[in-house]
């Protein structure tokens, strides 16, 4: 993911001039405890985006199990279906009897083979929600690297020339989303001046292709009157035509042109 980098933020702004060295101080370990907030907040999703893999495989893994369980019944299944076909030469109380007893078996097969395939299904629902927080765990995560490496080099800068001072206090997670807060709406300001730089723009053009369009129609009108002209005058009415352009004063010729 290609992410810009801001410019190098300003130390020496007429605020923090103006400002007293206690406030700059406790500004400064607030800036850095953010930096930090920041990174521990990436590790721990990090950390998160880890368990959510053990789970899936472990999921996984359930699944290839019931996966096992369900062919296993589908073998018992099919080796107790031939069963309930009558061999020849056989009596018929033992037919009789196997009318009883097979289908109190298929009935428990079938009974079983439909609990399986409902655990089947919640295996698969879990599968599905799993992936889905993984892969939106994974877009937080490329989301706020965006941020950190847009920042990362003017935090660089600052942490460097704040090696000398030691924090005096730390910042709340309250001022921590509060920053986040006004970096996604800094962002938000700039998007929306451009989308409307863009509409200007467009409306320029709009109206600049129309200018044109209408330019260009006049130029053939000018140009078809100009041929009409010439045919007059080829035809033998050309003398008086002049005659009349002669007789015409500066600004009617340049009209009538």
């Amino acid at each position: 993911m290609m992410c810009e980098v801001m410019p190098t933020i300003n130390e020496d702004t007429p605020m923090s001039q103006r400002g007293s060295q206690s406030s700059g101080s406790d500004s400064d370990s607030h800036f850095e405890q953010l930096m930090v907030n920041m990174l521990d907040e990436r590790d721990r999703l990090l950390d998160t985006l880890r368990e959510t893999q053990e789970s899936l495989s472990l999921a996984q893994q359930r699944l290839q199990d019931v996966i096992y369980d369900r062919d296993s019944l589908q073998r018992q299944l099919n080796s107790a279906l031939p069963q309930m076909t009558v061999a020849a030469g056989t009596s018929i109380e033992n037919n009789i009897q196997r009318t009883i007893s097979c289908p109190n078996e298929f009935a428990a097969l079938t009974k079983e083979l439909n609990v399986c395939r409902e655990q089947l299904l919640e295996k698969e629902e879990e599968i599905s929600e799993l992936k889905a927080e993984r892969n939106n765990t994974r877009l937080l995560l490329e989301h706020l690297e965006c941020l950190v490496s847009r920042h990362e080099r003017s935090l660089r800068m600052t942490v460097v020339k704040r090696q000398a001072q030691s924090p005096s206090g730390v910042s709340s997670e309250v001022e921590v989303l509060k920053a986040l807060k006004s970096l996604f709406e800094h962002h938000k300001a700039l998007d929306e001046k451009v989308r409307e730089r863009l509409r200007v723009s467009l409306e320029r053009v709009s109206a600049l292709e129309e200018e044109l369009a209408a330019a260009n129609q006049e130029i053939v009108a000018l140009r078809e009157q100009n041929a009409h002209i010439q045919r007059k005058m080829a035809s033998g009415e050309g003398p008086a035509e002049s005659e009349h352009i002669e007789g015409m004063e500066p600004g009617q010729k340049v009209h009538e042109k």
